[in-house]
């Protein structure tokens, strides 16, 4: 059934009215205006293309994979087909509602669409569903904007509320830590945890009738927390400090002091020092196999031990194997292993083998839809190791499963192409063997690991020759130290930009 909706807002100059009159009051874009509305499965939707157009936005289609980008006041959203997640600027957002093509146009959850449009506009918003009104208004206590300021041994977080306000914190069972406003609104609360990932692991917001609500999820057992406000400008502070760092000094600069509270001074940047290193396929499960009977686990695990043993003589890293025997590790929980210790950098090594005997070459993979059908083909044969995993801990691995999943980690999608494309030019220093590029594909093992990614195919178990070449003990040291470099220059780079 199609109904007709309304459109308002409060003004954004002079006086700022309650929202009780804000479907009453024009805005400098729009007076109220009429959309169309539907129902689907008990969802009310609406088309996008109406919709943003009312608000003075764009809607264009893709680009792929995304089925449109809409433009509204300097912020970009892409939707994407048949999923409930969407991207506002750089943040994953879950609609939690699916969006799909209605009549040419994509279909949007009014009741969710409504918050990230608030967000886009920096104003306040209530879906009405009985009245079938949308109104957008600007009140008091507005939450927002968040920022963070890392120090070397911990994170401040600067919540701005705009003046005073009462607050509760609590801490969950789950690592929720949870911040609660009464009587506000949020305002421009897109926060991106990307910088402050060695302690945030996820956040959400909500807007309630009554109250805000910011949840922070943090990374498990290694952090204590302590919150007060301050004014000039008023802001609620939360103080994440790591337990697990060893002070020196009370009093040293850029060093957070339990229970002296958020004032300590000086910026101290996150170091990449984390890599896990992670040796494909183990036990039972063989990897690709050469005419020779050379075992593809065999050479990784090789070459896995000596960049581990490079990356442990450096003082710099802290290395953590996913495998260091010859075991068999489920590919799922070798990138949970990766976000349980904080890894900033997690490198999976394997070798290929393809039909064709003359295939050889090496190259470095990110997690991304595959481009190519070869590249579809070697994320298949790695993907094979889930046959000897229990069917209830196989993630899904459709195309669609990975565009979502790709969405969740495209803050990491550029700098895991970066490290790709550095291991690649280290290779092709090391060795002569054709450089097969920098590919994307939707490998399970990259799947859900919440850092800078990718999986190196050290060469063709399947050629003759570099079957040979790959399981000399020579070779492996040599492609460990390829490795272990590329690191250090992905590092280096990294911090020459903070």
């Amino acid at each position: 059934m199609t109904t007709r909706s309304y459109l308002a807002g409060a003004a954004l100059v002079l006086s700022l009215v309650p929202p009780a009159r804000a479907a009453t009051v024009a805005i400098p874009w729009a007076h109220v205006s009429e959309f169309e509305t539907w129902q689907q499965d008990g969802i009310t939707y609406a088309r996008a293309t109406q919709l943003f157009t009312l608000l003075g936005g764009t809607v264009d289609a893709g680009p792929y994979p995304a089925l449109a980008t809409i433009l509204l006041r300097g912020h970009s959203l892409q939707v994407y087909e048949a999923s409930p997640y969407v991207r506002l600027n750089t943040e994953v957002v879950n609609l939690t509602f699916p969006v799909f093509l209605h009549q040419g146009d994509p279909a949007l959850p009014v009741a969710t669409i409504a918050e990230v449009i608030g967000d886009m506009l920096d104003l306040a918003f209530r879906w009405d569903a009985e009245a079938q009104a949308l109104q957008f208004f600007r009140t008091g206590g507005e939450i927002g904007p968040i920022t963070g300021e890392l120090k070397r041994n911990g994170l401040i977080l600067y919540i701005e509320t705009g003046g005073p306000v009462t607050y509760e914190v609590y801490q969950s069972m789950d690592d929720w830590l949870t911040i609660t406003v009464p009587g506000a609104q949020r305002k421009n609360l897109a926060f991106s945890r990307r910088p402050f990932s060695r302690y945030i692991w996820e956040f959400k917001s909500y807007q309630f009738d009554e109250s805000v609500q910011l949840s922070f999820r943090l990374r498990p057992g290694k952090t204590r927390w302590e919150h007060r406000i301050v004014p000039d400008p008023y802001r609620i502070e939360i103080t994440l400090i790591d337990t697990t760092f060893a002070l020196d000094s009370s009093d040293a600069p850029g060093l957070l002091v339990p229970g002296a509270g958020a004032r300590s001074r000086g910026l101290e940047t996150d170091p990449i020092d984390v890599i896990v290193v992670d040796a494909g396929h183990g036990g039972d499960d063989l990897g690709a196999v050469g005419r020779r009977g050379t075992r593809e686990k065999d050479i990784v695990l090789g070459v896995a031990l000596e960049l581990a043993r490079l990356l442990d003589l450096d003082p710099d890293f802290t290395v953590i194997l996913t495998r260091d025997d010859d075991t068999f590790v489920p590919l799922r929980r070798r990138a949970e292993i990766a976000n349980e210790n904080n890894a900033d950098v997690f490198v999976s090594i394997h070798a290929n083998s393809a039909p064709r005997r003359a295939a050889r070459g090496f190259e470095t993979f990110f997690l991304s839809v595959a481009k190519t059908d070869e590249a579809r083909a070697t994320a298949q044969l790695e993907n094979a190791s889930l046959r000897f995993e229990e069917a209830e801990e196989m993630p899904a691995t459709d195309d669609l499963g990975f565009i979502l999943t790709d969405l969740l980690q495209n803050e990491y999608l550029v700098e895991s192409a970066e490290l790709a494309q550095t291991i690649q030019k280290e290779f092709g220093r090391a060795f002569k063997g054709p450089d097969r590029g920098v590919n994307q594909a939707g490998f399970v093992v990259l799947y859900q690991a919440y850092m800078p990614s990718v999986l190196v195919e050290t060469g063709f178990v399947s050629n003759a020759n570099e079957e040979s070449w790959l399981a000399k003990r020579s070779t492996q040291r040599k492609m460990a130290e390829a490795l272990y470099k590329s690191i250090v220059a992905f590092r280096d780079r990294h911090e020459e930009k903070l």
